[in-house]
């Protein structure tokens, strides 16, 4: 929705979630440790997000894709990214292509990386 996303740079800050995100994901080539540490890599206290969190920014308005694509640029779909949230087997993962939960992976499977504080 219009105004909804206030964008800075590489991070769009959600008005709804009081949420900041990282505007591009990288390639989504991560393990679950991996991903964390990505996050945990950049400046200003990122993070993984929780799967309640990242299906918060998914656009059901999208005929394409499951983001606002002016909002978050070129993010791979058709991927699954890791959450926080655990499950019986490892980690939630949200596809961003589809905007539906994957399920979850084993922490060792590859996924990728959106981050969010």
């Amino acid at each position: 929705p219009a105004g909804r996303f206030l964008i800075a740079g590489e991070t769009a800050y959600d008005a709804v979630t009081k949420l900041t995100w990282q505007r591009s994901a990288p390639p989504p080539t991560f393990t679950y440790s991996a991903a964390d540490a990505y996050c945990a890599s950049i400046a200003g206290g990122f993070r993984l997000p929780t799967v309640k969190e990242l299906f918060s920014i998914i656009d059901f308005r999208q005929t394409t894709g499951a983001v606002d694509p002016v909002v978050f640029t070129s993010p791979p779909s058709g991927y699954h990214y890791w959450t926080t949230t655990s499950s019986e087997n490892g980690k939630f993962v949200l596809s961003i292509g589809s905007g539906v939960t994957g399920g979850s992976l084993p922490l060792e499977s590859m996924g990728g990386a959106f981050c969010v504080k």
